[in-house]
């Protein structure tokens, strides 16, 4: 898909290109595509020097050994990063050179026993091992320190204290001086890069591992009075759809917690609401010519009621956030299976009109995009939770819906009907006829029950089509 995300990325460079914004909180819903923007956006940035984590890789893991594998992820990839050690200012952190120096081989094996459980090969990092390992030799044959007992006695105290509150390690000071070495141009007249620790999918993590690591930072915020991040990095981004967070929060402390008060420790100015959605919406057009139906239905003829339909309803799916650029994707990448459909109502076999025909075609159609029955029915409750009323356009889209969430009563029988629904306040008479062979729905009026409201301003259309929806799903026989 050629998504086109240069809007957003002007947006977010004024974003995060403010000199007071060290941290963010970057937020859109799962599978918007937030992963993808970022990776972009630092990719075509040679003012950053990153570092991506996705803790959801320590799923298995225990909640007091979470900050423990971020660290050592954290400590791969930066590996991975072919740092030039020469430029590394190991005097700055002694404790850290003298710990690893004496006690290189359970360091080095410690980083190899967690390699294989957050999923990185070790090879991808021995070579940088081993340039550290002579490069500390090395420094220390140049320097001498009297003190050096002393510093190393004191370490071995503060790392029998592992996992404080403090979480202040050997680890992290090599950690905090790796970081700093990425700060180095290549070009030594430019400008010193600016490292970005980014935590990625925050919100898929078990709620003990989220409210782990945020508190962790959020302690060392709290404790570092220069407000600088932990780890030393210029910029750390959270990454997560910010509500499903508050959601956790709250079912974890309670509703009457205040949320506010706690995440605005992880973001410097505002919460960055990721939003791709008028991007998606200009794709649609190329999205329902792309897919992948059968040589019998075309989706991308804009006069066909498929398209005009399908188009109403995945905009305001997108609108509502519940269609990602994610399963926008995985549904072109599949065929989608659409066969001939019978059923029955009550004892009798009813031929179908021609707009039932219409409706559950485009049912299937969108359950094949979703993935399943149950996926898209929770996505057509909440449009209807959501987005009650609409201003309706073009009443005869509703012809479809109706014909198939009223189909128990009308039985395909010619003649005037009458859909009356008291709880959507909700009356629509409509006729059933038949021309060139076809038989055919056509609404004739939409009013209130209450003859106070005279005309129809707003529609109730994301309700009607869940109800809809669920008569799809009632019908006594239906062959897939």
């Amino acid at each position: 898909m050629d998504i086109n995300i240069t809007k957003e990325l002007t947006r977010f460079k004024k974003h995060i290109e403010i000199s007071s914004n060290s941290r963010i909180f970057f937020s859109g819903i799962f599978g918007i595509g937030k992963t993808h923007f970022l990776k972009e956006y630092f990719k075509s940035n040679n003012l950053y020097e990153c570092v991506i984590l996705r803790p959801v890789n320590y799923s298995i893991a225990s909640n007091k050994d979470i900050m423990d594998y971020i660290k050592y992820d954290i400590i791969f990839e930066l590996f991975k990063k072919n740092i030039e050690f020469e430029k590394t200012d190991i005097s700055k952190y002694l404790s850290a050179q003298y710990y690893v120096k004496d006690n290189f081989i359970k360091t080095a094996s410690t980083i190899a026993k967690m390699a294989g459980q957050i999923g990185k090969p070790i090879a991808n990092i021995l070579d940088g091992l081993q340039e550290l390992n002579e490069n500390i030799e090395n420094h220390n044959q140049e320097v001498q320190i009297d003190q050096k007992k002393e510093t190393t006695d004191f370490l071995n105290k503060i790392k029998e204290k592992d996992g404080s509150i403090y979480e202040e390690n050997n680890i992290t000071e090599l950690i905090s001086s790796l970081v700093q070495s990425l700060k180095v141009s290549e070009d030594e007249d430019s400008a010193k890069k600016e490292t970005v620790l980014i935590i990625d999918d925050l919100d898929r993590l078990d709620p003990e591992h989220i409210f782990r690591i945020l508190n962790v930072f959020a302690c060392h915020f709290d404790l570092d009075s220069s407000d600088e991040n932990k780890f030393g990095f210029d910029k750390v981004v959270v990454v997560g759809d910010s509500e499903n967070v508050r959601n956790i929060f709250q079912a974890k402390y309670g509703i009457d917690t205040d949320f506010n008060g706690y995440i605005d420790k992880f973001y410097s100015s505002e919460i960055y609401k990721f939003d791709n959605k008028s991007v998606l919406k200009g794709f649609l057009s190329e999205f329902l010519a792309k897919l992948k139906i059968g040589q019998s239905l075309y989706l991308g003829d804009s006069r066909s009621v498929y398209y005009i339909l399908l188009m109403e309803i995945l905009r305001k799916l997108i609108d509502y956030n519940l269609l990602s650029l994610r399963t926008i994707q995985l549904s072109l990448d599949k065929n989608h299976q659409i066969e001939q459909i019978t059923f029955t109502v009550g004892n009798d076999y009813k031929r179908l009109t021609s707009v039932e025909v219409i409706i559950i075609t485009l049912f299937k159609i969108l359950i094949s995009i979703y993935g399943s029955k149950t996926a898209l029915e929770i996505a057509l409750k909440k449009l209807a939770k959501k987005n009650p009323l609409q201003i309706l356009s073009n009443s005869h889209i509703l012809e479809p819906i109706l014909c198939l969430l009223d189909c128990k009563t009308h039985k395909g029988d010619k003649g005037a009907h009458s859909y009356v629904n008291s709880d959507l306040n909700l009356k629509i008479d409509y006729l059933i006829d038949e021309s060139m062979r076809q038989i055919n729905l056509n609404i004739e009026k939409i009013s209130y029950l209450d003859k106070s409201q005279e005309e129809i301003t707003n529609f109730p259309f994301a309700p009607v089509l869940y109800l809809s929806f669920r008569e799809f799903l009632n019908l006594e026989k239906l062959n897939f």
